[in-house]
């Protein structure tokens, strides 16, 4: 039962969508879901400091229901760009909706898009095809490869654009670090 907050992850593309169906205020739902109506939840919800023992560790990572969890968010994704591409070539906004369409689109992207990706990305099987497919539709593939082959090799040295540097401000090393990695997988 513990486990079922792990469904809340699909929380989020369900504001996109109910966003993009009401129209109107309503395509904000997404970012103000994420950013507002989660945060305020979590300041009344109990959350655990405690690492699993290494039996439930074990006996966690056994359970399939986990990774069908993380698969199921490439037909996700794929379906919140479908939608988005097919309604707002079907109907007229403006531009305020235009700009909610957007922002709860990259919200969706990057929490079950990127996010995912990422996991997906670090196993040694086909599934990394599937944090690959995840991470397309945000334009962000060479987070894989800078990633996966210069990030873990150089971690929290002066060459990894992943690692802040001491004192580097959040919004500055968000851009040093895109750019970097983005630059780090050219170089690979």
């Amino acid at each position: 039962m513990k486990d079922l907050k792990y469904m809340c992850a699909y929380t989020i593309p369900l504001m996109a969508i109910l966003g993009l169906w009401l129209q109107g205020i309503y395509t904000y739902l997404t970012p103000i879901y994420a950013f507002g109506f989660i945060p305020l939840l979590e300041l009344f919800t109990h959350s655990s400091t405690k690492n699993l023992d290494q039996k439930t560790k074990t006996s966690t990572l056994k359970k399939k229901i986990f990774d069908w969890m993380l698969y199921l968010n490439l037909p996700i994704v794929y379906s919140i760009l479908g939608i988005t591409l097919y309604v707002t070539s079907k109907t007229s906004f403006e531009t305020y909706e235009i700009m909610g369409i957007i922002i709860s689109t990259g919200i969706v992207f990057g929490t079950n898009g990127i996010n995912v990706g990422h996991e997906l990305g670090h196993r040694f099987t086909k599934e990394r095809f599937l944090g690959k497919a995840l991470l397309l539709p945000s334009l962000y593939m060479h987070f894989y490869i800078e990633h996966n082959f210069g990030h873990h090799q150089k971690v929290a040295t002066i060459d990894d654009p992943a690692t802040a540097k001491y004192n580097h401000p959040v919004y500055l090393f968000w851009i040093t670090s895109a750019i970097g990695q983005y630059i780090g997988a050219w170089k690979i």
